[in-house]
């Protein structure tokens, strides 16, 4: 899916849901993360995504988005790999719609997600110069360290996280390759 289609995607789940639930008198909250949400922040390089991550969202929404194949809500390895308190940086994404708002991690959020994973996707995101031009490295490094983000969301204990150290190693190798 391209960006258009990506957009048009999700403004026919906005008018389904429409159809199904009405216009509610405040909007659904829903949560974009993975290649989807770099593409909707134009923070990529890349033109396609393979499905929309589907982080978050209600039960009344959840319902209605369940019977799309494009859609997955299999995220669970992102609540380990996000930090804590990311929505208090969620970024309304720009679409046009009536019963639904979506939102996407800020860039510093989404790149802690791609750093615990850090496969030739996540690199080729984190390295587009577009990217790198927006990230604020003074909060990507707060996020990083602090114990109330990325420790707090993690079930093993610091010291015997192996996760949270290839991490840690994953983002010291990037922030001393691309920290300017």
């Amino acid at each position: 899916m391209d960006r258009e289609n990506l957009i048009e995607r999700l403004r026919d789940l906005d008018e389904n849901a429409q159809i199904i639930t009405g216009v509610p008198p405040i909007k659904h909250p829903v949560v974009i993360v993975g290649g989807a949400a770099f593409l909707l922040s134009g923070l990529t390089s890349r033109n396609t995504t393979y499905d929309i991550d589907v982080f978050m969202a209600d039960r009344a929404i959840k319902a209605i988005f369940e019977e799309d194949p494009n859609l997955n809500f299999r995220c669970s390895a992102y609540m380990e790999s996000i930090p804590h308190n990311y929505e208090d940086r969620l970024q309304r994404l720009p679409i046009a719609t009536k019963v639904i708002e979506y939102y996407a991690p800020c860039s510093e959020d989404l790149a802690i997600m791609k750093l615990f994973r850090w496969e030739d996707r996540d690199v080729q995101d984190l390295t587009n110069p577009t990217f790198l031009e927006k990230l604020d490295w003074n909060l990507l490094n707060r996020l990083a360290h602090d114990p109330n983000e990325v420790y707090a969301s993690r079930i093993t204990e610091p010291d015997k996280d192996r996760g949270l150290a290839v991490f840690f190693a994953n983002y010291e190798q990037y922030r001393k390759d691309y920290c300017k």
